[in-house]
């Protein structure tokens, strides 16, 4: 399972995408499928959450700024397991 944080922008234009796809007939579809409902529900949905992802630039590090990431790492204070 893959956790993906939208930001505002994107959340908007999830939102706004949704509303496009997501009209009576595609509910009446998902509440149909009965015990698949999360599995029609994530057909229709996920292909709209995942391209949202794939629009990201993508990222480059080289090597130098991953060895400061780790030493920055290293050095920071160590986080309480009660937070």
């Amino acid at each position: 399972m893959t956790n993906l944080m939208l930001t505002e922008h994107e959340l908007a234009n999830l939102n706004a995408n949704l509303a496009t796809v997501i009209d009576q007939k595609t509910l009446e579809i998902i509440f149909a499928a009965k015990e698949q409902d999360r599995a029609t529900a994530n057909m229709f949905i996920k292909p709209l959450v995942t391209s949202m992802g794939k629009q990201r630039p993508v990222l480059t590090y080289g090597q130098e700024q991953i060895s400061e990431m780790v030493d920055q790492m290293e050095t920071a204070a160590p986080i309480s397991a009660a937070a």
